[in-house]
Parts: C-alpha cells; sequence; structure tokens
C-alpha cells in the first residue's frame, strides 16, 4: 500500500491531524514524504520513529480508535449488526466429526499455517493433542500446570466448510464460546458437552452452507482443555487468519486476571474477567493472562504463586513469540492493602525496569491503580487501597521510563471506580460478598462487575495511550 504525504520544512507528520488516515494505516506502508522539494521513501513505522514516536504507541491507537466501533463486548450475537440477514451457526456435540469429515490439521504437524493460538504457548500434552497455555513459573500451581490461575485461550482458523467439527478432550467443567466474523454467536459461554461418554467430543460449527470467502471462526476456552485439530469436508480449506491489526498484550494481576471455572466465581468465564476484557476492548488480539490469585505486587500466595515480580520468566517467554508484545499491563492489586507503601513503591519499580529489559524499548507499560472492591463507605475508598494506589503512582513518577504511565482507579477524578452501595460498602450487583472480588456477567451479559471495571479501565488506558503518543 503507498501512501502520499506533503510536508514542508520537516517531514510533516499529516496523519496525526488526519485521524480517518491514520486509522486506515498499519505502519507497513511505504509513504512518499515531499521534503523541501526532494521526494523520499519511509515507511509509516519510520516515520514515526523519525519523530521519536513509538510505532508499537501508535498501532495501540489506532487499534483502540478501530476497537470502539468493532469489538464483540460491543457488537450484537451473530446474526444481527453486521452480520444482519445471516443465519447463526447450531452448535452441536458430537461423538463423530460428522459423515465424510477428515482431519484437516493435527495440533502437532510441523506448519501451523492452519490456525493462530492465542492466550499462551501450546505445548504437547499427549499425542497430537496440546493444553493451553503453557508457560514457566516460578511456583508450581497445585491444582496443576502452572502458576496462574484457569486463565483464557483460544484458537482462530478460517474455513469454507459448511459445518466444520473442532476435536477435542473432554472436560467437565470446562466452558466454552465461539466468535463467527468476530462477532458472538452466543455472548453467554456453555459447559462442553458429553455426547461420547467422556471419550473425544467434537463440537460441530453447522452454517447449512460453504462459504466462498470462508467464515473467520475464533474458539475459546479455558483449563488445561487439550485440542486435538480441526475436520472438514476433503473439498473445504481451513486456514490461518493474519489480521492487519494484530495486537499481543501481556497482563500481570491477580485474581482478577487469573479467574476461570475452577475458581471460587460463580458463573466465571476466564474470558470474562478484569484483564480480558480491558484488553479486548481495547482491540487486543492475543490476550495475556499472567494472574495468579492472592498476589500482588508485594503480596505472595503460598500455594499458588509468589508476586509479580516472580513472572517476568513467564512474560520473557511470551516475548520470545513471533513479533512480541505490543503492550504490557501491570494491575494494582488489592490484595496489597495490607502492606508498607514504601514495599509496593520499591517492587513496582523494580518491576518496571525488569519488564523494559524483556520487551524492549518501544513497548508501552501501563501501571493500572488498585479497584476498591465493594470496601470503604460513604463514597470513601479504604485507606489501604488509597496508599496501595498513592504508593504505585510515585513509582511511576520516580521512573525516568517515557514510556510507563499510571491510569487512576481508586483515585480517579471526579470520582473513583467504587463498587458497592456508594455508601455503607455493602454488596451491589456488581460485588460478591466477600466485598473483593467483583461479579461476572456471564449469567446476564453486560451487567457484571468485572465488565463495569474492564470499561472503567480501558477509558483511562486510552486517555494514557493518546498522551504517550503526542
Amino acid at each position: 500500500m503507498m501512501k502520499f504525504i506533503r510536508g514542508m520544512g520537516a517531514i510533516a507528520l499529516a496523519f496525526l491531524s488526519l485521524p480517518a488516515l491514520a486509522q486506515q494505516l498499519s505502519g507497513s506502508e511505504v509513504i512518499r514524504v515531499v521534503q523541501n522539494g526532494t521526494t523520499k521513501s519511509t515507511t509509516m513505522a519510520g516515520l514515526l520513529a523519525s519523530r521519536g514516536i513509538s510505532p508499537q504507541v501508535d498501532k495501540l491507537v489506532r487499534q483502540q480508535q478501530r476497537a470502539l466501533s468493532s469489538n464483540a463486548y460491543d457488537l450484537p450475537d451473530y446474526g444481527s449488526g453486521p452480520s444482519a440477514g445471516k443465519a447463526a451457526p447450531t452448535l452441536t456435540w458430537s461423538a463423530t466429526a460428522g459423515t465424510g469429515k477428515t482431519q484437516a490439521r493435527l495440533m502437532n504437524d510441523a506448519d501451523n499455517s492452519w490456525g493462530a493460538f492465542y492466550g499462551g504457548i501450546p505445548t504437547q500434552v499427549s499425542g497430537a493433542s496440546f493444553g493451553f497455555p503453557v508457560v514457566a513459573s516460578a511456583v508450581a500451581n497445585p491444582v496443576g500446570g502452572s502458576g496462574r490461575g484457569a486463565v483464557g485461550w483460544a484458537i482462530e482458523i478460517i474455513t469454507d466448510d459448511a459445518a466444520p467439527a473442532l476435536m477435542l478432550n473432554y472436560n467437565p467443567v470446562a466452558q466454552v464460546r465461539i466468535l463467527v466474523d468476530g462477532q458472538f454467536v452466543s455472548r453467554t459461554p456453555a459447559v462442553m458437552g458429553n455426547a461420547n461418554s467422556g471419550g473425544f467430543q467434537y463440537l460441530i460449527i453447522d452454517f447449512g452452507a460453504k462459504s466462498a470467502k470462508g467464515r473467520h471462526i475464533r474458539f475459546e476456552s479455558e483449563l488445561n482443555l487439550p485440542f486435538r485439530g480441526v475436520y472438514v469436508s476433503p473439498t473445504s480449506r481451513v486456514w490461518r487468519p493474519t489480521p492487519a491489526d494484530f495486537l499481543r498484550a501481556a497482563w500481570i494481576g491477580d485474581s482478577k486476571a487469573a479467574y476461570g471455572t475452577q475458581s471460587n466465581t460463580p458463573n466465571s468465564f476466564a474470558h470474562d474477567n478484569y484483564a480480558s476484557i480491558t484488553m479486548r476492548v481495547l482491540g487486543v488480539t492475543d490476550a495475556l493472562q499472567l494472574g495468579v490469585a492472592g498476589t500482588g505486587i508485594a503480596s505472595d500466595n503460598p500455594s499458588l504463586g509468589l508476586r509479580y515480580g516472580a513472572r517476568m520468566n513467564d512474560l520473557a517467554l511470551l516475548q520470545a513469540l513471533p513479533g512480541g508484545v505490543d503492550a504490557v499491563f501491570v494491575q494494582g492489586s488489592i490484595n496489597d492493602r495490607d502492606k508498607a507503601p514504601a514495599l509496593i513503591q520499591s517492587e513496582l519499580a523494580g518491576n518496571i525496569v525488569a519488564i523494559r529489559a524483556i520487551v524492549g524499548p518501544a513497548v508501552p507499560i501501563f501501571v493500572i491503580g488498585v479497584d476498591s472492591g465493594g470496601l470503604g463507605s460513604g463514597y470513601n475508598v479504604a485507606a489501604g487501597v488509597l496508599a496501595a494506589e498513592q504508593a504505585m503512582l510515585a513509582a511511576v513518577n520516580a521512573s525516568a521510563d517515557q514510556l510507563v504511565s499510571f491510569v487512576p482507579i481508586s483515585t480517579a477524578a471526579p470520582t473513583p471506580v467504587m463498587f458497592g452501595d456508594g455508601s455503607t460498602g455493602t454488596a451491589s450487583a456488581y460485588m460478591q460478598a466477600d466485598l473483593i472480588h467483583e461479579t461476572f456477567g456471564a449469567s446476564v451479559p453486560g451487567t457484571g462487575g468485572m465488565e463495569y471495571l474492564a470499561r472503567a479501565s480501558a477509558a483511562g488506558i486510552r486517555v494514557a495511550t493518546t498522551k504517550l503518543r503526542r
């Protein structure tokens, strides 16, 4: 793609004053720039770098703008909105893939061009099956696998088949969800079916007819649910999506970035937790959740994992994925509310330095304040929460890193992000009875406290990202 920008004197960043143009650019376009009568060629990324602007920051701004109107959480279910007039597929659990179906690809194929994997690093479990997410952890999780909770993972394919089938090992508590062309078939996830007496299960996604251009299918799940491949008709194709607007981000957090079915939260789904929804509404394609319940910047959980600093090995492995990460989010934790502010500030300062060493000089780091849960009364946030957030702000202010931003939550102006009823600190529709964990919106989509908190945080992150670009 070629763009032509005319400037006088210094190279003009015309796209900064032309938002519509900026949103069309990916960063790799070749651009002709006329400078003092001389025509030069560069790329959008090169032009940004020449002006001291991080290409990743510019990419985030453009993606966040696109996502305001195109993320799945703000679109109706498939069959309405962009897909109006199209029938939603029928989802059926079966003991077989269907008549005449053949396995298009095995998970252990050397060529992974058939699908994209999000949420972690797939690692072989047994035979042709893989589990997600698999990255190293400082402390083993006694429940099994990594030191994080049951975070979400996803697989995306494009296929022209009329009724593709996904083959999985059986897990009686795992939940799943399907998106087609960027829209949920149903926002509410469903528990995995058992059509084969605990054996392999096939999820058949029946559209009734083939698609000439192919349909973009995203399969979301959680837990260590081995995935074994895709089945289609012999005359159908399956290929890997290559979105121009691809974004990968890592979120270091506590239980609100670790929840899945195996948690103390009712109606929960790992893709509907605080970390996942925040990243998805910001346009992140691959939302990596490095969450451990009961931890924080200065808090350890002896049975599950250590404080945030212990997750740097995980981040390094994810940074080694092709293209690395485009942003890192560090979530303040209510678990730190009884920790000394000086300790929180010191630990976070060390985290920022460590993250920068891993992700390189151009990746923005967003430090998100501490949500108060339902604690506090009379619109006053609990003192320990305020102290923790103020310690985090102090660490960011003291940092010489120009690509670190602070996003206030409990100190947000004009009013903090609070739950409870605003006067007594009791649980509301957004809070669970422990006053620590927000509710999920799985049973009533769009009403859960996790989503409320995520949207409030996303709004602050958009503002912070725009400031980084100036």
